[in-house]
């Protein structure tokens, strides 16, 4: 595995032991918390999973448009833009409004999850987060496609 940082983004990229590069489902970490994108980067490469991370709105909206992920991890309390915010202008977007969202936030409040519904993502799960839920779920939701 090699890490590359470049801009507050990280990039892991996996290699087969000839040196070839190991293909897999590309997904987007966005959160602003280093210790939640180690953990959930850890699983989903575990996995065989490409991950890319960033750590505010903003970043995640011109990564996305620059690499088109096929699902992505979204936070909601984060500089520059919430998570909220950042799926609504992803999900109007005509190249990135199938691509599937999980809400995933520390905050339980009560209307997280009404929240996350309007802002159209496609899944809402609370940290902390019990991994296999969050397995299953994108599994299912990339297997639903875009």
């Amino acid at each position: 595995m090699k890490d590359i940082r470049k801009n507050s983004v990280t990039f892991r990229i996996n290699y087969l032991e000839n040196g070839e590069y190991m293909p897999g489902k590309k997904i987007l970490i966005v959160d602003d918390d280093d210790d939640v994108i180690s953990i959930v980067a850890s699983l989903l490469e575990y996995k065989g999973y490409r991950v890319v991370a960033v750590r505010d709105g903003d970043l995640a909206i011109h990564q996305v448009c620059e690499n088109m992920p096929d699902l992505i991890i979204l936070d909601v309390m984060m500089p520059h833009m919430n998570g909220f915010n950042v799926c609504r202008t992803l999900k109007v977007g005509n190249s990135t409004g199938g691509i599937p969202i999980i809400i995933l936030t520390a905050r339980h409040t009560g209307s997280e999850a009404r929240d996350a519904l309007e802002a159209k993502a496609d899944c809402y799960i609370q940290k902390p987060f019990d991994n296999k839920v969050l397995l299953d779920k994108i599994e299912e939701l990339l297997r639903r496609g875009r």
